[in-house]
């Protein structure tokens, strides 16, 4: 959940040059760290669930080397001559065997389960149908906002909170619905990630953010300045929040170069590798001078042709815009490595905004061990053109995922890595070693992941990494399987 406290705090515009309220700020301007969290998930794709408008599950499986019917997914390692040759000492019939690292319940634990898939949607449909009321009443609002405004060139502020409350409602629904999806393919592929333990549910607040200003609408005077509202949205998972809305404030005598928002919002119950979707909302307001003459104009018109006011009221009246006339101008990530007071680039930068924002922001601790790094060299098997191929990385294993790079001094130099292997998306009950008989690849383990791909589609994976000698792959067992735990409770 989130919560949104408003402080006593005037939210409002720094000002610049000639009357200018601002210090200089020698906090540097980066990248977000957030943004070059996005490297692909390691492991070969097993199967495939796809949830149809029906409500039915679509499960494709990839065919198999060999004919096994409890086969769940196959490498393409050659030409099916080569079968025969390579059944026995493959990493596919890794892949192929269903019967590894599987997960089996209780009728207690099903029990368990089915409840609580049934308090989850519950929830959730209750949360939609909120907020598809809320959204009824925005509209009507809007409806009266702009019916009110038309006649004597007022309800700005009225219209203001009309279009907050439909941005906000909308993306709220969205997420909702978002969130609703995943949980019915998480019940119909009967393929359960083990519950994180309540310990491992993140908080994350956000206290202030200060946009900044495009330099053309800074240097004009306010008699010449377009008029905007600004607003932020903040997004984690299901959970959305919005700042209040603000207009600006400035003079001949005072430039305005940047918007402060200085709502407290809170989130709650985040995981562990939370993410923070921080979007600039613009809204270009009407003027009331520019109101008045729209007001004369129509008067006019109506003296000529009645007929044509009475249609055209009309038609306003019954195509008010049911979302909100707030544009998206920019955004950010945040996530656990952006806490503190720090300045970011945008992406996705629209005018009137400058393209960098300031964020004041703090996060829950995590316990020491899964902040403590474990790392050395992992190989992983891959599938490329269709043949398998082994593939040796730097591994390192932080916040309960294991990242891989090509070299060490890639990830000393903060590159991005080319892979991960997120543990909190794990289904295995305990990582084991892969037999001898199974993978001739010596001191090999494997781990299957459950992902969430795209809107009603998940795909399960299973990562076959491979160690240098017996001591190091039973370490990073040893060393993945205490994270599990932790994670777990």
């Amino acid at each position: 959940m989130y919560v949104l406290l408003h402080t006593p705090t005037c939210r409002g515009f720094a000002h610049g040059r000639d009357g200018h309220s601002t210090q200089i700020d020698e906090t540097p301007i980066r990248f977000s760290p957030a943004t070059f969290k996005s490297a692909p998930s390691a492991g070969e794709r097993v199967v495939v669930y796809e949830r149809k408008e029906t409500g039915n599950l679509l499960q494709s499986k990839r065919d198999a080397v060999r004919r096994d019917p409890v086969a769940t997914s196959t490498p393409l390692e050659g030409s099916p001559e080569l079968e025969a040759h390579l059944v026995h000492d493959s990493p596919s019939r890794v892949l192929n065997r269903s019967g590894i690292s599987t997960i089996t319940s209780s009728t207690l634990g099903d029990i368990h389960f089915e409840q609580n898939y049934a308090a989850q949607i519950k929830r959730l449909n209750e949360g939609i149908l909120v907020q598809e009321e809320r959204l009824s009443q925005a509209v009507a609002a809007l409806s009266h906002a702009k019916s009110f405004g038309n006649r004597n060139g007022a309800a700005t502020l009225a219209e203001l909170c009309a279009h907050r409350e439909l941005l906000l409602c909308r993306e709220r629904h969205i997420a909702l619905n978002r969130e609703l999806e995943r949980i019915k393919m998480l019940h119909l592929i009967k393929k359960r990630i083990p519950q994180l333990s309540q310990r491992m549910q993140a908080t994350f607040e956000v206290s202030s953010i200060n946009v900044h200003l495009n330099r053309n609408f800074c240097i004009k005077n306010d008699g010449e300045r377009d008029a905007y509202a600004f607003l932020a949205l903040l997004k984690a998972a299901d959970q959305v929040c919005a700042t209040e809305a603000v207009t600006p404030i400035g003079g001949r005598t005072m430039r305005v170069n940047s918007v402060q928002f200085n709502d407290h919002i809170l989130f709650t119950e985040l995981p562990l590798d939370l993410t923070i979707t921080l979007e600039i909302y613009a809204l270009e307001a009407t003027r009331p001078n520019d109101r008045h003459c729209a007001v004369l104009r129509d008067k006019a018109k109506s003296l000529l042709n009645p007929h044509i006011c009475v249609l055209k009221q009309s038609m306003t009246d019954e195509s008010v815009v049911s979302s909100s006339e707030f544009t998206l101008c920019g955004s950010v990530l945040l996530n656990r490595d952006t806490v503190g007071t720090q300045r970011f680039y945008m992406d996705n930068v629209e005018y009137p905004l400058e393209g960098t924002v300031e964020v004041k922001s703090c996060c829950s601790a995590i316990p020491p061990i899964i902040e403590t790094e474990f790392s050395g060299f992992l190989t992983m098997y891959e599938v490329v053109s269709g043949l398998g191929s082994w593939a040796r990385y730097w591994a390192v294993l932080r916040r309960a995922a294991v990242h891989f790079w090509k070299y060490p001094d890639d990830e000393a130099a903060e590159k991005p890595s080319v892979a991960y292997m997120d543990l909190t998306k794990c289904v295995n009950l305990k990582v084991k070693r892969v037999e001898l008989d199974i993978c001739s690849h010596p001191n090999t383990f494997s781990v299957d992941l459950l992902l969430w791909t795209r809107p009603c589609v998940m795909e399960k994976k299973r990562v076959l990494l491979s160690a240098d000698t017996k001591a190091q792959c039973l370490a990073w067992i040893d060393a993945i399987n205490e994270t599990l735990a932790i994670l777990r409770g």
